[in-house]
C-alpha cells in the first residue's frame, strides 16, 4: 500500500503518539517527493539521510544510498531529510534528481532530536524507533544492512513507518515573527546591536534592508561580520560557543567593529590579532559592469542564499565577500576579496575544474581569480 496517498498522510499524523508507543518519531514539515525506488511496504528498517543543498559530499553519499535502496528495497526504507527552507530544496531538485524520499525539517525537530552536527550523516531506526546504527552514509555497507535487518526483522515490533513519521504541515514562520521580541527591542538597543549567548547549535542567517539576524557559533559570526575565512580564525573548540546577534543592517555592513565589541563583552572573549602569511585565491573585479544584479535568481526568502550542485555554485543576493566565503568552503581553500564593494549580486558559475571556473568568472562576471601568497590578520580567540 502506498502510504503517501493524501488520506493516509492524515492517518500518519493522527497515529504518531499512540498511547504506549515506544518510538522515537521522525517529524517533518513537508514531503517534497516520494521515494522513486520503492514504496514503503513492510521494511523493518528506516534510514534517515541528513543532507543539505550546500553539502558537496552529500551528493556521492546520496548516490551510494540510492544503490543500497535498490539492493535492499524489501529490507530498508530511506528518507533524505534537509533542514533548509522548502523552496531552496525544491530549486535544488530542479537541477539534480534525487530518488529517495525527500522531506523538510525546517523546524529542526528531527535534526535536533538526533543531535546532527555534520553533513552527510545518517541514522537507521527499527520499527520501535530505536537507533540501531548512526554515522557517515559511506560507512553503511551492504553486509551491515543485512545484519541489522536480521537482528530487527523479528521480535515485538508492531506497526510501521506510520508510527514513526509525523507530517506536521506547519506554515514556516518568518524570522521577523520568530524573533519578534529581539526585533522590537532593537530600536532601543545601544548602538543598534543585540548580542546574546545562544542555546543551541542551529545556524541561521537572515538579512533584510533594515535588520540582520545571525544565529550560530562564534567562529561563524566572525566570518560573517568581518568576511574572514576559517583559516583566519584561531579559536579552541571549547570557546566556540553558540551566539545570537540581531543588528541594524547599516551597523552590520558599515560598523562591524561595534558588533565585535558587543560580542567580546557578551561572551567574555579575549580577541587578539597577529599578521601571518598565507596562500589563497585572491579575487579582483576587473569589469564591475559584468556583475549580475539581484534579479537573476530567486532561491529563497532572506539573503544570502546559495545552491551548490555537483559542479556549479549559485548565489542569490550575496555580496562578493559572501560568495568568496562560500566558494572557499566548497574548495576547502581560502578565497579572499580585498575590495570594498558590499553590494549584493546574483551568481552562477562552475567550480569543479579550476580552468573552467577561472574562465567563467572572467567571462561572465569580469572577475580574475589567482593564487598568491599574502599577509593577512589572523584572529586568535581565547
Amino acid at each position: 500500500m502506498n502510504i503517501w496517498k493524501s488520506a493516509y498522510l492524515a492517518l500518519l499524523v493522527e497515529s504518531l503518539f499512540v498511547s504506549g508507543l515506544n518510538a522515537q518519531p521522525i517529524a517533518v514539515s513537508e514531503i517534497i517527493s516520494e521515494n522513486r525506488i520503492t514504496a514503503y511496504t513492510d521494511q523493518k528498517l528506516i534510514l534517515v539521510d541528513f543532507w543539505a543543498t550546500w553539502c558537496v559530499p552529500c551528493v556521492p553519499a546520496n548516490e551510494q544510498l540510492e544503490i543500497m535502496q535498490e539492493k535492499f528495497a524489501d529490507r530498508i526504507f530511506m528518507i533524505s531529510l534537509s533542514d533548509e527552507p522548502a523552496e531552496r530544496v525544491k530549486n535544488h531538485l530542479l537541477r539534480r534528481n534525487m530518488n529517495l524520499m525527500v522531506a523538510i525539517d525546517d523546524e529542526h525537530y528531527t535534526t535536533d532530536k538526533y543531535e546532527v552536527r555534520t553533513r552527510p550523516y545518517a541514522i537507521v531506526l527499527n520499527l520501535e524507533g530505536e537507533v540501531v546504527w548512526k554515522g557517515h552514509p559511506a560507512d553503511l555497507k551492504a553486509a551491515m544492512i543485512e545484519e541489522l535487518y536480521q537482528k530487527n526483522a523479528a521480535g515485538h515490533q508492531t506497526g510501521g513507518l506510520e508510527n514513526l513519521l509525523e507530517v506536521r504541515n506547519t506554515e514556516p514562520l518568518s524570522p521577523e515573527t520568530r524573533y519578534k521580541t529581539e526585533w522590537s527591542a532593537l530600536d532601543s538597543a545601544s548602538g543598534g546591536v543585540i548580542v546574546k549567548r545562544g542555546e543551541n547549535d542551529i545556524s541561521e542567517f537572515y538579512r533584510s534592508d533594515s535588520v540582520v539576524l545571525f544565529q550560530g557559533r562564534i567562529s561563524e559570526a566572525l566570518q560573517r561580520i568581518l568576511m574572514l575565512t576559517r583559516w583566519e580564525i584561531d579559536i579552541p573548540a571549547g570557546k566556540d560557543d553558540p551566539v545570537n546577534i540581531v543588528a541594524q543592517t547599516d551597523i552590520w555592513v558599515n560598523h562591524p567593529d561595534l558588533i565585535i565589541e558587543k560580542l567580546r563583552n557578551a561572551c567574555s572573549l579575549d580577541i587578539r590579532t597577529k599578521p601571518e602569511t598565507m596562500e589563497a585565491y585572491v579575487l579582483v573585479v576587473k569589469k564591475p559592469k559584468l556583475l549580475w544584479d539581484m534579479n537573476q535568481l530567486n532561491l529563497a526568502a532572506g539573503t544570502p542564499a546559495f545552491l551548490v550542485t555537483e559542479d556549479r555554485l549559485q548565489g542569490d543576493n550575496a555580496s562578493i565577500g559572501e560568495m568568496c566565503l562560500k566558494l572557499g568552503e566548497i574548495l576547502d581553500y581560502p578565497v579572499i576579496y580585498e575590495g570594498d564593494d558590499q553590494q549584493l549580486y546574483d551568481w552562477d558559475f562552475h567550480y569543479k575544474y579550476e580552468n573552467l571556473m577561472l574562465e567563467e568568472l572572467e567571462d561572465s562576471f569580469g572577475i580574475v581569480l589567482g593564487k598568491k601568497s599574502l599577509e593577512r590578520v589572523i584572529y586568535k580567540i581565547r
